[in-house]
């Protein structure tokens, strides 16, 4: 696994970024790390496989404590933001590695973008497992819009009935509101070695510490209001 690293204060740069927060240099460079370590942002991955390779997308969820193991991998955007290209890219990499389970952690704003791919990985037997993160908006980009602007415009959407569509598909869909639920599914999934929607209703509010004030993103928001406002 690849990370990026100060060449100045040896500092790591997690997510991915052309400078250093640290020291703010812009002399980064990438280096290989063991091939064992956490990796560390918003929940548990309770279900890790020992042939896993994980992708996600350029969004704010994800399988985010994961535990890597020698020959396990995971793909991640970084900065770059390619929004969709790991939904259908998955395929290529079942493709390259047919005997490693292929799971895809994707926002639903994502996979609206391209998971008509679905139909390619049925027609060729691909068993990829989509886990489509459901709250009906575009998370990261409201997010970036409430930072900068305080409040945010055209990121909320209706979506699809993902399962009926996976099933229309000729693929396994199911739809899950719990973590039990999302267990079951997901042993279910990777146990079928079919191509697998699974559709994870979640909260708006289920916001990742994804923010400058180490208390999450409300605290950034409220001390951003503050200073706008001259208060404290």
């Amino acid at each position: 696994m690849l990370l990026p690293r100060c060449a100045d204060c040896q500092t790591v740069i997690w997510y991915p970024r052309p400078y250093c927060p640290a020291c703010a240099s812009l002399n980064v460079g990438w280096f290989e790390a063991s091939g064992r370590g956490s990796i560390y942002s918003f929940t548990v991955n309770r279900r890790g496989q020992a042939d896993l390779s994980a992708y996600r997308e350029a969004g704010t969820y994800v399988l985010a404590y994961v535990e890597l193991e020698e020959g396990q991998n995971f793909r991640k955007a970084g900065s770059f933001g390619p929004m969709a290209g790991h939904v259908n890219g998955a395929l290529g990499l079942k493709m390259a590695h047919p005997d490693r389970t292929v799971v895809v952690g994707c926002g639903d704003g994502c996979y609206n973008l391209s998971g008509f791919e679905l139909m390619t990985a049925v027609q060729y037997d691909i068993p990829v497992i989509w886990i489509v993160f459901n709250d009906g908006e575009f998370k990261l980009i409201k997010i970036f819009q409430l930072s900068a602007f305080h409040e945010s415009g055209l990121v909320e959407f209706t979506n699809p009935d993902f399962v009926a569509y996976a099933k229309a598909c000729g693929a396994q869909g199911v739809r899950v509101e719990t973590l039990e639920e999302f267990e079951q599914a997901f042993k279910a999934a990777v146990a079928s070695g079919k191509p697998t929607l699974i559709d994870a209703a979640i909260t708006r509010l289920a916001i990742p510490h994804y923010s400058p004030n180490p208390d999450g993103v409300f605290a950034a928001i409220e001390e951003a209001l503050a200073k706008r406002l001259g208060v404290g």
